[in-house]
């Protein structure tokens, strides 16, 4: 689980600890009241251009800095591949001062150690939502996403010297951030901005005006050794949007040094340019909308159901019972919707972070944990008993599938790896060189399991016995899901191409494209003879028949699906990841 060790937040922090990294007693009269078991608070922060540099104390800058990193997101769930560039912006927490109603609001810094240090980004294929609506300190408004530009990763900082940071490789109690540039679209709610801000961080104080919204980031996991499991987000309801800011006079350039998770490096500072503010989501309330009321490309009545019980929900599939069961991957929970609507959240001291869900052939529904790298079980009877499968081979497990003669399979995403385990808690995995970040998986027509290598760019075969075959072809780009089509060939979605591929198990490989898909998540097989698919890209829900025709579905309720299935009641079901609601739509 989420537990205290990790959000809680850490306000007080012993000069020895920091050991230079900045006066805190300077910044003691800035900050808030510590609550020891409180959630950890996101700070504002004011940030500064900056640059990379060697000094005689540091001549080389961040020497652990990898080349590409996986990033994952509310933006991207299935992950998105990005090339790191150069230091672009460091950010220091700052206390800040506006005239809200006519009364002076201070908000004070809670984790004062803490920084952000952005470098430049390119990813590899990436679709973002047309707008976005964010809640903050100055009031709502709707945002377009545009283009990724960086990635903020937190970073301790000293003003003097690179060999007194603490041992730790980052602050605690800050997650990393994807930023996206982005522009308020005209005709839409804007955000209220205050005409000053008084701004006071360690590099000094300043009143400044507050420009039009230009960033808006994302908490984000950062992977780059896929062996390793990655850290669990801090806050992950809670992003930044930043407004811009003229740069000040009063504050002086000056070099200083960071320390983040690839290391030490100098940084020089040019002048400050941004605000971001600690930003929320607003999501909007479940309704159910018919067709004649909504933008659907093609016919379909879509509901929304949400409530307390739904929070990140990932994947889902339909359970033995008639009802469908889905992954709670921020509530720590199972949750279980009813074809009437009716949710229920069976929560689990050894559920963390669950993502693939799946019937089993015992008639329990299975379940990947990634948080504490194990395998879950949930009855279905009614009494919701839940079982864990840790074994030190399960790896940060993504989906999990029911195989041939009874064990569970899944992908371990950190090690390359595919395994299984029995209801009995017997465990194998198999390893290949060429299973690269594997994340789908399904049981083929043909007694093998079948399963897609992201990084790899291929779909594999394996055995029972563990036995590999690997198919690649150029249109094959970070695929994710994989499942058995009406026409008993294997059916996948390429998230790096957005585009639907086809398999047939002689390995055969054919693509379908087009303006109907981007960034497909999860596919399956519908009720109606087609394969349905969830794109997070553009906010729609997909179909494609068998012979390639492609149309989708689009509501207001539809917020970055992730999970797909079919229900017992003949209609598709998704996860809205960013709404908290599951969704519905008829055939």
């Amino acid at each position: 689980m989420r537990g205290s060790v990790r959000v809680r937040r850490v306000l007080v922090l012993s000069a020895a600890l920091i050991g230079g990294v900045f006066a805190l007693v300077a910044l003691a009269a800035l900050s808030g009241t510590a609550d020891a078991s409180a959630p950890a608070v996101l700070d504002h922060f004011e940030c500064y251009t900056a640059t990379a540099t060697g000094t005689a104390a540091q001549p080389v800058a961040f020497h652990n800095t990898p080349a590409k990193v996986l990033l994952k997101n509310n933006f991207a769930s299935g992950g998105f591949v990005a090339t790191l560039g150069v230091v672009q912006l460091h950010c220091n927490p700052v206390r800040k001062t506006v005239v809200v109603g006519g009364h002076s609001v201070t908000t004070p810094i809670t984790n004062p150690a803490a920084h952000l240090l952005c470098r430049t980004i390119t990813p590899n294929s990436l679709a973002l939502p047309a707008t976005i609506t964010m809640k903050n300190q100055f009031g709502t408004g709707v945002l377009t996403p545009t283009a990724a530009q960086s990635l903020c990763l937190p970073a301790w900082e000293n003003d003097t010297t690179p060999s007194q940071f603490p041992s730790a490789s980052s602050p605690p109690n800050l997650d990393a951030f994807a930023c996206y540039t982005a522009t308020h679209p005209s005709g839409t709610p804007g955000f209220s901005r205050p005409a000053t801000a008084h701004l006071t961080d360690q590099f000094g104080t300043v009143a400044t005006s507050v420009g039009a919204p230009n960033l808006l980031c994302l908490p984000t996991s950062v992977t780059v050794n896929p062996s390793a499991n990655r850290a669990s987000l801090v806050n992950p309801q809670h992003a930044l949007v930043c407004y811009t800011i003229p740069p000040a006079s009063s504050i002086a350039a000056r070099t200083i040094y960071d320390k983040d998770q690839f290391g030490v490096g100098a940084v020089k500072i040019a002048h400050n340019s941004e605000l971001c503010l600690p930003s929320t989501t607003v999501v909007t309330q479940p309704t159910t909308t018919t067709a004649s009321t909504t933008t659907t490309t093609a016919p379909g009545v879509v509901t929304s159901y949400g409530g307390p019980g739904v929070a990140g929900p990932y994947d889902i599939a339909a359970g033995p019972d008639g009802a469908l069961w889905f992954s709670n991957y921020y509530g720590d929970s199972i949750g279980r919707i009813t074809t009437a609507g009716t949710i229920t959240n069976f929560p689990g001291s050894t559920i963390d972070e669950p993502d693939g869900i799946a019937k089993g052939a015992d008639g329990a529904m299975w379940f990947a944990n990634i948080g504490n790298s194990s395998i879950g079980r949930i009855t279905t009877d009614g009494n919701g008993t839940v079982s864990n499968y840790d074994d030190p081979r399960i790896a940060v497990p993504y989906r999990v599938a029911a195989g041939p003669g009874g064990p569970t399979w899944f992908t371990n995403s950190a090690s390359d790896s595919v395994g299984w385990v029995t209801a009995g808690g017997t465990t194998n995995v198999f390893y290949n060189p060429e299973i690269q970040y594997p994340q789908g998986i399904t049981a083929g027509p043909d007694g093998a399991m079948w399963f897609t290598n992201f990084y790899g760019g291929s779909i594999g075969r394996i055995t029972s016995s563990g036995q590999v075959t690997f198919y690649s072809d150029p249109t094959i780009v970070a695929p994710l899901s994989i499942t058995v089509g009406p026409d008993g060939a294997l059916w996948f979605t390429n998230a790096g191409n957005s585009s639907i591929g086809r398999i047939t198990t002689d390995g055969t490989i054919t693509n379908f494209s087009g303006p109907a898909v981007s960034s497909p998540i999860d596919i399956v097989a519908g009720s109606d003879g087609a394969l349905w698919f969830t794109n997070y890209g553009n906010n729609t829900i997909g179909r494609i028949t068998t012979s390639g025709t492609i149309t989708s579905y689009s509501d207001p309720t539809i917020s970055n699906p992730d999970g797909i299935a079919a229900g017992p009641d003949g209609a598709i079901w998704f996860t809205n990841a960013s709404a908290n609601t599951i969704g519905r739509i008829s055939v």
